[in-house]
């Protein structure tokens, strides 16, 4: 094996960590942008759906699923969210540019 990999050889995990959290962060945004494009001829729409995960810091804030179209996006709620429960959204925001979707409760 050649010297200069020899050397390279320590820090190979972290360069590896790094490439891995880039490419998770391009997929993320490439998929929010699907998802705002997917949605932006639908503000003011109320979907159905399913409250997947609820903050343990604000109950009234967490992610929805819907069910339809296999979404998954901020939702935020007068109340606390019933986390497991099949609910009514209604898309506040479908923003291409920002890459940003966000439901409210109804």
């Amino acid at each position: 094996m050649p010297a200069w990999a020899l050397e390279a050889l320590p820090g190979l995990p972290a360069t590896l960590e790094a490439s891995a959290r880039r490419a998770g962060a391009y997929e993320r945004a490439v998929l929010d942008v699907v998802e705002a494009g997917l949605l932006s001829g639908r503000v003011g729409e109320e979907l159905a759906a399913v409250v997947t995960s609820v903050r343990d810091n604000d109950p009234t804030r967490g992610v929805v699923l819907l069910e339809d179209l296999g979404v998954e996006a901020p939702v935020t709620a007068g109340r606390a969210l019933p986390l497991g429960a099949e609910v009514r959204v209604l898309l506040e925001t479908a923003d291409l540019a920002a890459r940003k979707v966000a439901f409210r409760l109804v």
